[in-house]
């Protein structure tokens, strides 16, 4: 694909398109279990929309995790891109 090829790019913003709240919380749930922590799908909805830095706060926050925030952002962005990957598949 050629940059003169693109006609369009879609950004799904509020999720109307693609649904990728599962996703992100079966990334979420993956770090916390290395930290032998869940957030259950009631307790997402708190966080629902949230920017990446401030969900992984709030869960540092609720969960007493022993690492800085931004060290699980990392981990966290890994496991989304492989499992939008295994997707593509």
């Amino acid at each position: 694909m050629t940059p003169s090829t693109v006609r369009a790019i879609v950004f799904d913003m509020d999720g109307v398109l693609v649904d990728s709240e599962p996703i992100f919380l079966q990334a979420i749930n993956t770090v916390l279990a290395g930290e032998e922590a869940y957030l259950p799908p009631e307790r997402n909805q708190e966080i629902i929309g949230s920017t990446v830095g401030h969900t992984w706060a709030k869960l540092v926050e609720w969960y007493s995790l022993p690492k800085a925030a931004a060290e699980y952002v990392i981990e966290y962005d890994v496991i989304v891109r492989d499992i939008i990957n295994q997707g593509l598949d």
